[in-house]
């Protein structure tokens, strides 16, 4: 990758080939919301999937002495972060949870994409003619049924126990607010700065408004900024992530949120 590090992957994934052709893969997202991991905390990956996100997180945690710890519900994609992890000398930085996280204790029906490894979405719940869609895009090859639970009621391993949680980032494909609504108890004792991609689309999927992120920082606590991007040059294919406030009335542009606890100001971009 252009960073540094190194990745393997499941070539049949959707989300390998980018990566593979360009060597990077949200590499301004990755280079924002990285400021905001505290020396000595914790970084909680939700949704780790291959681990794109994962190692680089799990790179910046190390020079601060931080740590990882990936969630993700799918047995294949686990092991390719382990693999990765170990590729890039980070076992002693990042940690692998296989799990599901949501709103309650519930058993729920994943459709994987094909290979059985890649990117992941739960379809119970979803109106059947929405899962037909989301076949016939050629995004699910396995099905498997995972045991979601919410993030309060996990167990934290030893290695990260007792630290903050300084930033948590959760991809989820519209389940976000699922998450946060399990999460009470651990955004309220952590406070970390909170990072997803909010899709509109997938939210109205899966009944939430595209204001809802917006209303939930409103009502916790949170100032809720939405990502835009800028080309470090105008012949550049290399992009900067900065962030613009956005309030429960603000019309959203579909791209990415940072939830920041209020008074926490943005650190400046290193040089």
């Amino acid at each position: 990758m252009r960073k540094g590090h190194r990745m393997a992957v499941p070539a049949n994934s959707s989300q390998s080939w980018r990566a593979a052709f360009t060597g990077s893969y949200d590499d301004e997202d990755i280079e924002l919301f990285v400021r905001y991991i505290e020396p000595g905390s914790f970084v909680l990956d939700v949704g780790a999937s291959l681990g794109f996100y994962t190692i680089p997180l799990g790179l910046a945690a190390r020079r601060v002495a931080a740590r990882v710890l990936a969630v993700e519900p799918v047995a294949r994609n686990c092991d390719v972060i382990r693999h990765n992890v170990g590729l890039n000398g980070l076992d002693d930085v990042v940690s692998v949870l296989p799990s599901a996280l949501g709103r309650t204790h519930a058993h729920v029906t994943l459709h994987v994409e094909t290979g059985g490894a890649g990117n992941a979405t739960i379809v119970t719940g979803l109106d059947p003619l929405e899962v037909e869609r989301h076949d016939r895009a050629g995004n699910t090859g396995a099905t498997e049924t995972v045991l979601v639970r919410p993030l309060d009621d996990l167990e934290i391993p030893e290695e990260v126990r007792g630290r903050r949680c300084s930033v948590v980032k959760i991809d989820a494909e519209g389940f976000e607010m699922d998450i946060l609504a399990g999460a009470a108890s651990f955004v309220a004792s952590n406070r970390p700065a909170l990072v997803a991609e909010f899709n509109p689309s997938w939210l109205r999927t899966r009944g939430s408004a595209p204001s809802a992120p917006a209303d939930w920082a409103a009502a916790n606590g949170y100032a809720c900024h939405e990502m835009v991007y800028k080309r470090v040059n105008p012949v550049s294919d290399v992009l900067r992530a900065s962030l613009t406030p956005l309030g429960p009335s603000s019309v959203r542009s579909g791209t990415g949120l940072v939830l920041l606890p209020q008074n926490v100001v943005t650190p400046s971009a290193p040089t």
